[in-house]
């Protein structure tokens, strides 16, 4: 399992490569998309998470465990 230190690495890698960006949606394991046209805001790392942080206030976050 990827510790803190390796999320923050990643987050400083994708922050710049993915601010800005629009998305079409975010699918879940085969659910309805449960967000739909948005802007990627922010991308950080909080304690082990991945956080994209999205323009409608809503956010992606994700594990890397």
């Amino acid at each position: 399992m990827p510790e803190g230190d390796t999320i923050h690495k990643i987050a400083a890698y994708m922050a710049p490569l993915l601010t800005g960006a629009d998305i079409e949606g975010v699918r879940v394991k085969g659910r309805k998309p449960t967000v739909t046209e948005a802007r990627i805001d922010r991308v950080e790392a909080r304690g082990k998470h991945l956080w994209i942080g999205l323009d409608n206030g809503t956010g992606i976050r994700s594990h890397l465990g």
